[in-house]
């Protein structure tokens, strides 16, 4: 089981960084300068919030559910 969970988290990681630089890539030939440096900049913003704020929801989630490992 341990196997499974580290495959499928390097999955993630790996569909995660993919999806990221596809987008970083078709944006920056879209979207007008001034709009996509607003927009990365507000999705830069939220995901250091979301990765501030995960531990916590990790541990408040574990509280509830068994499966989940902390």
């Amino acid at each position: 089981m341990p196997m499974l969970s580290i495959t499928l988290y390097m999955i993630a990681v790996f569909s995660i960084a993919l999806v990221f630089n596809v987008t970083y890539l078709f944006t920056s030939e879209s979207i007008p300068t001034e709009v996509r440096s607003m927009g990365f900049s507000m999705a830069n913003s939220m995901a250091r919030l979301g990765a501030c704020f995960s531990p916590f929801v990790a541990f408040v989630v574990s509280n509830f559910v068994i499966s989940i490992p902390c």
